[in-house]
């Protein structure tokens, strides 16, 4: 069961993680509940322009994404207004097939599709450092997050769906190609975030046990 998820402030808060390979084909899984204005970093990448792979300005209603290559080039999404800033628990998915991007968001694809630059060949990794912070412990993000899961196949939309569930996370352990699994709080000791399938253990920085709260994607 799924009972609890972290808070992260806004101003220091992250989770620290080894750099994470998922090479070019990929996808990134989370839940985010906000109702704050601020951008912020919800995936690090030590490689990236500013230090980010995943990056949001509820503000504008974009997202943004980097490949771990050094150079500027980006790939941007506008969603609808107030859709990252609702103070709602919502599923986001990024497929990722070289340099064929899908983004998810509780199962739907979103098409607005701002900027694709990313400037790269195909064969360009994605790398990921730091949950809630860029790579240098800057740019955090104010939110909370769960069931955070990380894949080295690009899932479809019928994978997607199943992991959406129609809003109630459900148990993805046996899903192919996955590569870790953080819960964010079931199954962890502060500090530690448990990788669940792989051995990239988190740790909390910045942060308290009082991070772990018990309000959950339902």
């Amino acid at each position: 069961t799924n009972t609890l998820s972290t808070t992260f402030d806004g101003v220091d808060d992250y989770i620290s993680t080894a750099q994470i390979s998922l090479l070019s084909v990929n996808t990134i899984s989370f839940w985010v509940k906000n109702s704050s204005t601020s951008q912020g970093t919800i995936f690090g990448d030590v490689w990236a322009i500013s230090n980010y792979s995943l990056y949001w300005v509820p503000s504008t209603n974009n997202i943004y994404f980097r490949l771990g290559n050094s150079n500027s080039g980006y790939w941007g999404l506008q969603v609808s207004s107030g859709l990252l800033s609702d103070g709602q628990w919502h599923h986001h998915c990024l497929s990722r097939n070289a340099l064929v991007l899908n983004y998810y968001i509780d199962g739907v694809l979103q098409t607005n599709v701002i900027n694709n630059t990313l400037n790269s060949a195909s064969g360009t990794e994605t790398t990921i450092r730091n949950i809630g912070a860029n790579s240098a412990a800057t740019l955090p993000v104010t939110a909370s997050l769960d069931e955070i899961s990380l894949f080295n196949t690009a899932l479809s939309q019928a994978n997607i769906t199943d992991i959406y569930n129609l809003g109630t996370p459900n148990d993805i352990s046996a899903m192919s190609g996955l590569v870790s699994w953080w819960r964010m709080g079931d199954g962890s000791t502060y500090p530690t975030i448990n990788d669940e399938i792989g051995s990239n253990d988190g740790t909390m920085t910045n942060m308290t046990s009082a991070n772990f709260v018990t309000d959950v994607p339902t």
